[in-house]
């Protein structure tokens, strides 16, 4: 049985997911919640949106912005064999992105974004954060 990409990713979390982990680690992060639902901490909430990762203590949510250099003519995805494409860099994922940017910062949570090439520069953009949260807690 082929395994669709969706599933994929979501047993064994994304390259992108894979390698902020390891860096987040290395980096001296402290452990963070992966998959944080919407509703389990925005009360009022209806909408079944997931956060990449969280940092509860200190109401810090991580998105990680996969495909937002994706081009035309992008290679298909080797699990499902559809065809790459940056969902963040659509109307339709900008809009998604900024409700829920907007939802978190309406309760008080800090939204922090990175994209690929900023996961590939950890020093630059990953360790300010992972400080942040070793020296509020």
């Amino acid at each position: 049985m082929i395994k669709r990409h969706r599933d994929a990713v979501a047993e064994e979390g994304s390259a992108l997911q894979r390698a902020f982990d390891t860096l987040w680690r290395q980096l001296g992060g402290p452990p963070l919640e992966k998959e944080v639902k919407a509703h389990l901490i925005f009360p009022n909430c209806n909408r079944k949106f997931r956060y990449d990762r969280g940092y509860l203590p200190l109401k810090i949510l991580i998105e990680l912005d996969g495909g937002t250099w994706a081009v035309a003519g992008a290679k298909p995805c080797s699990l499902c064999g559809k065809k790459q494409q940056g969902g963040h860099s659509t109307g339709g994922g900008a809009r998604r992105d900024a409700e829920k940017g907007n939802l978190a910062a309406s309760d008080g949570w800090f939204l922090f974004r990175f994209t690929t090439d900023m996961v590939s520069d950890p020093d630059r953009f990953l360790l300010p954060l992972v400080e942040l949260c070793r020296n509020r807690v």
